[in-house]
């Protein structure tokens, strides 16, 4: 195995480039080796022996400016020569790149996090300003109800995990969460997420040894994933037609919640139902 001679930083070849509030700044380093090697070997030498002349690792700050973080280093035979080469260390102080290349073990890098909005369409009832009953100038509800879309929010993570279990990810997804769950430092109460999906795909680290990069993506409404219908029937519970309470071609009338027609003048009943099975998301890393 090679070793290293030396490994010393070129202090006044360095260069910097400024993009708005985005820096990177490329540090070149010189190393000898005691012997010819090839790039392969050379990079090992650097891995395994360059901390030992402060070379940094993926992750450490710039000498200079602590929101600068090692991201990637480049290594090459320097002028053809095959003792001696040109390493060029890359800083970055953007949180993409931070986030994604900070790390020599990609199981150690932290989860990356977006956030996104998607509408749903929704029967609407009530006046969103004023908190009053949709209806007619006689105060009679529409036959045709009106709808709105409503956004929800969108989250999605990303993360590097040393194994996948699809049966457990297939369990899991398009479930709502049965307990508080933390995401992106902030708790969410029982039952306001909905796993939308999860996908794997399969990578390789410096060691040949296998891991997967996690999507996962997750729904947030505050008002739970209950679906909410309108309360009517073309019979009611003792088997009656509804005469002259009809609303609708279909035939159908108003109920109360137990099975009776509403009164003419009585606001409108949405029963709740759960569409969605509960799950415990507390063996997930989000």
């Amino acid at each position: 195995m090679a070793t290293i001679d030396q490994l010393f930083r070129q202090s006044a070849a360095d260069d910097i480039d400024e993009d708005g509030n985005d820096l990177r700044v490329n540090d070149p380093w010189i190393m000898f080796l005691d012997e010819p090697s090839s790039i392969v070997v050379a990079y090992n030498a650097m891995i395994s022996q360059g901390g030992s002349f402060g070379f940094p690792t993926l992750g450490a700050e710039h000498p200079s400016n602590e929101s600068l973080k090692a991201i990637s280093r480049n290594i090459e035979h320097f002028s053809d020569q095959q003792t001696k080469f040109l390493i060029t260390v890359n800083y970055s102080n953007k949180r993409e790149d931070i986030d994604k290349k900070s790390n020599e073990d990609p199981l150690r890098l932290p989860a990356s996090y977006s956030y996104d909005q998607v509408d749903r369409s929704l029967p609407i009832t009530i006046d969103a300003v004023t908190g009053l009953p949709i209806q007619n100038s006689a105060g009679k509800p529409f036959t045709d109800t009106l709808t709105e879309n409503k956004p929800l929010t969108r989250i999605t993570i990303t993360r590097n995990e040393r194994n996948f279990n699809g049966v457990k990810s297939e369990s899991i997804k398009n479930t709502t969460n049965s307990v508080p769950t933390k995401i992106d430092s902030y708790t969410y109460d029982t039952r306001i997420l909905k796993m939308e999906s999860i996908t794997a795909s399969k990578q390789f680290d410096q060691q040949d040894r296998t891991y997967y990069t996690i999507t996962y993506k997750v729904l947030i409404n505050p008002e739970g994933f209950t679906r909410k219908v309108i309360d009517r029937g073309d019979t009611n519970i003792n088997g009656q037609t509804p005469g002259n309470l009809v609303r609708g071609s279909d035939g159908a009338a108003y109920l109360n919640g137990e099975g009776l027609y509403l009164a003419p003048d009585a606001e409108i009943i949405e029963l709740e139902f759960n569409t969605l099975k509960s799950n415990n998301w507390n063996g997930l890393r989000l």
